[in-house]
């Protein structure tokens, strides 16, 4: 007799519901305690992004984020339930009794009463499994709600651009995630239906009801379909084919892989619809050979015929066959990459330099604008004399020009004077977040103008600022800057530290515009559960007025507010017309889904930012954070962008139009150097445009960036430190494509070829392309990209490609430097340095365009080895055609190479008028007291003291030493060379006595500018 089926106790029930809700309460706190810190991120973000007024922008990339998880989650729970739903109404009212049925019925007797609820929770699970991953495509969301037309269409498939950029990617996850929703369903709802009844594996007769395999076949079916769709998709993939000799669509590609994509569209079709029709047939006989069928012609088809028609119809007649499809190619790299309006232009190069040629005025003007210092020389050189406490350290100063007195163009070199918490008198709580929470004003040197022989000639200088009229700083408090700490609290019961013009601490308040208010409990104990510090809702310091401050370095504060857009790796500082300072911060639009366009991978740009693989940029946005305040603000720069615009329709309120910026701000727009270097990085090929496809094919045309000059002074067995300047960035040295180093890109003043008055640009140079570098001596171009004239009608971004003649044969900077190196004068005053204990540093070698040729000017340093050792000038080596020289200033230098040959605008003044010269010895002897007085005076904190003896150091160097060496504080060496007497404004003495503990840079590798 069968036993009948046991009901559910009610008692048990009414027992079970209070256990349950204790057990989701439970889990709930558990889930709050675990989320706690997310949930303190996601309320301190939102109040960050109110203080700035983007309280809209935060709502918006929220939504972008949620509202792909919730619609993807939702479908998924639907679809889910449905087939549930489906596979308990075809589930066997009898089940045949067997070994595995004893297990399924005790899970029938347990889940029975609870199957709808079962259904719904596996169903919410599933749903949330699958679709939350849809929230990581929030980018492509935006992009997608808001597309644009792009305006250009690709050469294969005539879209426009926006398809590939803006609708494609979307179209794609969504087909592929149908995919794997499909075939979850079909897992999941497989399994219902085995514990259903309606599969047995072990049955003697019938395994599948017909029912579950009319029910499987509908969502085999769904998944052949969706297959189609992935198919038919991916045809426009092959514009970013990989498989040829350049990205994009070749001739395998069109030839065999685009049919074969077709083909297995019609075939997944075919499939689909014999797995409709086992609906009725209900057998497997259908599906295996759909399956089977698929699976073949998926291999013949789509791998191995393609693969057979690369190696045996393109690679035996590769020119030929390539050369439509390269010509593609250039054409879309040179567009994506804004190489199309580049202007080339042959410099003959055959010029002939002496004496009277470069008293020429507008190449007189060149020889006074060459940049004597250099970013990371200079930041050491500052921070002694200048950084006034130890807790006070300058950021690598940044190359920029000023209008200074009747001088359009000054060019500067402007350093921001930061906070350095490592450096802090007590490494208290307090000190660290509320005392020490700002640096202080900043310093601006000229960068072709030396002051007392070796010292930088300031523009800028001392706590508070004195400036030159034109450079006044009104408002020298810097809240916000680079690599300060990760937050502080200002307008607490601890005022915070500031230094008066004596060199004493005095405090003051913060009384910027932004700052989140600590009036709540709430807003307390959120802010130390997202800093894991307790001590912010625990400190009595704290008042309800207190302000929190908090993503306080300008970079990190731009990509937080725009983290669609990819920022530039340095920022750099604008002292304006009304006395405040502005952080400018570059901000490009990226992407990998330019039809055809060359692929620049991780790694290809070292020491730039652009993102790991993208084929297409712009720098569309030039963010801007007040050092003070900082608030940020984003102007459109390329308002003809297309990825720009259509974030500019997602973020109406975000961005701002050009002529929105504060007055003196575009004059000090730079051109970015992470743009550029990708850009020459594309020109060592893409220079060759589509109608010389064939030459690019050969590769005979290819450039290559110029390699770093070697630091060994060949064969002296002395070396020379690369200070590392080159402009941008301070001489960080790039591997590319992991070979040799190669120069990075500096930002100069100079006339350039064919062109009236000085101009500020962004300069390079390429050798030939060679294996090794066995050609590094011969210029092949060099480049340049204007800075000045921004706006509508200006010349700003506009870049051009010098090309030596054919009779010209120019030296490479590697040629240059190894001019120098091996110049018997520098190799020993190198040499007599190291043996003195100090060391030379090796400044930018300075590609200089005059008369028709090639003139190199490269400057050096010098640092001692004891502690707290300050780099100093040392000297300017010129370089021409096979010929080397150095002086103590370019007039000096241009004597010697060109004799006569001094600018004709600046008179000559004696270094040492009157003294009797030295003997070699006597000159040796005397640098060793030099250099003993020097390091004692440094020890002992006196650095005005060590000032004049490394002075003194230097003409003894320069074979300028007397038998009374005399230092004469105040006194400058002008850009031509003039010795002269300065005013206040560019004095080099201190006004207050710097801290022996401020950090100095020795022997630097990296920086910026």
């Amino acid at each position: 007799m069968a036993t009948p089926p046991t009901l559910p106790n009610p008692r048990l029930k009414r027992r079970v519901a209070p256990r349950a809700i204790l057990a989701i309460v439970v889990v709930a706190v558990l889930l709050i305690a675990m989320s706690g810190r997310a949930l303190a991120v996601f309320y301190t973000d939102k109040l960050w992004f109110a203080d700035l007024g983007f309280s809209k922008v935060f709502t918006t990339l929220i939504w972008a984020r949620v509202a792909p998880a919730v619609i993807f989650s939702a479908v998924m729970f639907v679809l889910l339930l449905i087939n549930l739903v489906i596979a308990d109404r075809i589930a066997p009212q009898f089940r045949s009794a067997g070994a595995e049925d004893e297990v399924i019925e005790r899970y029938a007797g347990y889940v029975s009463p609870y199957m709808g609820r079962v259904r719904v929770g596996v169903a919410l699970l599933f749903g949330i499994i699958v679709g939350a991953g849809a929230s990581s495509q929030w980018r492509q969301w935006i992009l997608y709600q808001n597309r644009v037309t792009w305006g250009i269409k690709d050469a294969q498939f005539h879209k426009d651009i926006g398809f590939y950029v803006f609708e494609l990617p979307m179209l794609k996850f969504v087909v592929e995630w149908l995919f794997v929703t499909f075939f979850v369903t079909l897992f999941v709802t497989t399994l219902f239906h085995y514990l259903n009844g309606g599969i047995r594996f072990q049955a003697g007769f019938q395994r599948v009801t017909p029912q579950v395999k009319a029910h499987l076949s509908v969502l085999l079916a769904l998944m052949a379909f969706t297959k189609t769709a992935q198919y038919w998709y991916g045809r426009y993939d092959l514009v970013f084919s990989h498989r040829g000799r350049v990205d994009g669509a070749t001739f395998t590609d069109i030839h065999a892989q685009l049919p074969a994509l077709e083909f297995l569209a019609l075939i997944s079709v075919v499939g689909g619809i014999l797995f409709v029709a086992n609906i009725w047939r209900r057998g497997w006989t259908l599906p295996v050979i759909a399956a089977g069928l698929w699976a073949f012609i998926a291999i013949i088809v789509g791998t191995a015929y393609p693969a057979y028609m690369q190696r045996f119809q393109v690679q035996p007649s590769e020119r030929s066959k390539e050369k439509p499809y390269i010509e593609r190619n250039i054409e879309a790299t040179r567009n994506a990459y804004g190489l199309n309006n580049v202007e080339v232009k042959a410099y003959d190069g055959t010029g002939q330099l002496d004496a009277n040629t470069v008293k020429q005025n507008n190449i007189a003007e060149t020889l006074l604008n060459v940049r004597l210092w250099d970013p990371l020389p200079l930041e050491g050189a500052v921070q002694g004399p200048q950084g006034v406490k130890g807790y006070y350290k300058f950021d690598t100063p940044s190359v920029d020009r000023y209008r200074v007195g009747s001088v359009d163009k000054q060019l500067v070199l402007v350093a921001v004077r930061g906070l350095d918490s490592a450096e802090l008198p007590s490494d208290t709580w307090t000190n660290r977040h509320l005392a020490y929470t700002h640096g202080q004003a900043a310093v601006v040197v000229q960068g072709n103008v030396t002051q007392g022989v070796q010292n930088p000639s300031y523009l800028v200088k001392d706590i508070p600022p004195t400036a030159d009229p034109d450079l006044s700083i009104s408002q020298p408090d810097i809240y916000f800057s680079t690599h300060l700490p990760d937050f502080a609290i200002a307008g607490t019961k601890e005022r915070e530290v500031e230094v008066d013009g004596s060199g004493n601490e005095i405090r003051d308040t913060y009384k910027g515009s932004t700052g989140i208010a600590m009036s709540s409990f709430l807003r307390k104990a959120a802010f130390a559960t997202r800093f894991g510090d307790v001590n912010v809702l625990l400190s009595g310091r704290v008042t309800p007025q207190s302000k929190m401050l908090f993503t306080r370095d300008v970079v990190d504060r731009v990509k937080k507010v725009a983290p669609f857009l990819v920022t530039d790796s340095q920022a750099y500082p604008v002292i304006l017309p009304n006395g405040t300072i502005q952080w400018v911060v570059d901000a490009y639009t990226v992407t990998d889904k330019y039809p055809y366009s060359q692929e620049l991978r991780a790694g290809d740009v070292p020491n730039a930012d652009l993102g790991s693989n993208i084929n297409y940029a712009r720098n569309s946005v030039k963010a801007v954070v007040d050092a003070y305040n900082g608030t940020v603000s984003l102007y459109v720069v390329d308002p003809k962008d297309p990825l720009i615009r259509a974030y500019r329709k997602a973020f109406p309120s975000l961005f701002k139009d050009v002529s929105q910026m504060p007055a003196g701000l575009a004059e000090h727009l730079r051109y970015p150097t992470d743009l550029f270097k990708a850009q020459t990085r594309m020109l060592e090929q893409y220079h060759i445009t589509s109608k010389d496809a064939d030459a690019f094919f050969g590769g005979t045309e290819q450039w290559r960036i110029a390699p770093q000059p070697s630091s060994d002074t060949s064969g002296t067995g002395s070396s020379t430190t690369v200070a590392g300047a080159t402009g941008s960035d301070g001489g960080r040295t790039t591997q590319n494509r992991n070979d040799a180093p190669r120069v990075e890109p500096q930002y100069l003043m100079m006339q350039l070829p064919g062109d009236q008055g000085q101009e500020f640009v962004l300069a390079t140079s390429f050798v030939p392309q060679s294996k090794n570098d066995t050609t590094p001596n011969r210029l092949s171009a060099f480049v340049a990209v204007r800075n000045d004239g921004f706006g509508t009608n200006g010349n700003f971004g506009k870049m051009t490609v010098y090309t030596p003649g054919a009779q010209a044969e120019l030296n490479s900077e590697v040629f240059a430097a190894n001019q120098i190196q091996r110049d018997p004068e520098i190799s020993s005053k190198i040499s007599l340095t190291g043996q003195l204990g100090s060391q030379i540093v090796r400044g930018d070698l300075q590609l200089l365009p005059i008369g028709n040729s090639i003139l190199y000017a490269q400057p050096f340093f010098i640092t001692g080895e004891a502690k707290g050792s300050l780099p100093g000038f040392s000297f300017i080596a010129l370089s021409y055609e096979n010929n080397a020289v150095f002086g103590t200033s370019v007039k000096d230098a241009l004597d010697k190479l060109f004799p006569g040959g001094s600018t004709p605008n600046t008179p000559i003044g004696p270094s040492n008028p009157g003294n009797t010269k030295l003997t070699p010895q006597q000159r040796l002897d005397q640098a060793a007291k030099e250099i003993k007085a020097y390091q004692d005076a440094t020890k002992a904190g006196k650095f005005e003291e060590a000032g004049k003896h490394l002075a003194a150091l230097v003409d003894l160097l320069n074979g300028q030493g007397s038998s009374s060496p005399t230092t004469k504080p105040g006194s400058g060496t002008a850009p031509g060379g003039t010795t002269t007497t300065t005013s206040t404004p560019t004095t080099s003495t201190p006004t207050t006595k710097p801290s022996t503990s401020s950090p100095t840079t020795t022997t630097p590798t990296t920086g910026g500018a």
